[in-house]
């Protein structure tokens, strides 16, 4: 006697539904994601910035360890930068010819400083070696300074983070 035994099985169109359901789930998940990454990358980079701002101060008030007591510090911020320089000397700085940069701050992947106090163009902050009082390489109405950072040239508010900078030492990025 022949017995006929059934494997349970699925048909194509079933199949079919099955992957197109998980598609849809996976891709409704990931662009949300991929957004949320991208606001974390900013609120990240705004506090690179905040720290390095904290750091050039702190560098020009108790010097570098080059035996040669201290140095006025500068944060060199290039048009559309992705890094930031640290710029160490005990002159004045002509900013055609810059000194060696000391130290170099990278931004995450992506973020770039868009503008700074509403300009596009070059920007240096500069930090006294004996007081660390802060000054700036162009003229202000007010005692503040806005860096703002973004996404990869995107004008969306959402992908932006604005970081205003106290020139009485006090640095915000939120």
């Amino acid at each position: 006697m022949k017995r006929n035994i059934i494997f349970p099985a699925f048909t194509l169109i079933e199949l079919m539904i099955v992957i197109t359901i998980i598609s849809i789930i996976s891709l409704a998940t990931y662009f949300p994601y991929a957004h949320h990454q991208k606001k974390t990358l900013i609120k990240q980079a705004a506090r690179e910035v905040t720290q390095s701002l904290l750091d050039a101060r702190n560098l020009a008030i108790h010097g570098l360890d080059t035996g040669s007591g201290n140095l006025n510090v500068w944060l060199y911020f290039a048009s559309w930068a992705t890094q930031l320089d640290y710029v160490v000397s005990t002159w004045s700085l002509d900013i055609v010819s810059l000194p060696w940069a000391y130290k170099i701050k990278k931004l995450p992947r992506g973020i770039v400083v868009s503008s700074i106090d509403g300009g596009t163009g070059d920007r240096l902050f500069s930090f006294d070696s004996i007081t660390g009082s802060g000054s700036i390489s162009w003229s202000l109405t007010s005692d503040t300074v806005s860096i703002l950072l973004s996404y990869r040239w995107t004008s969306s508010p959402v992908l932006q983070k604005e970081i205003t900078y106290y020139t009485k030492s006090y640095i915000s990025d939120y």
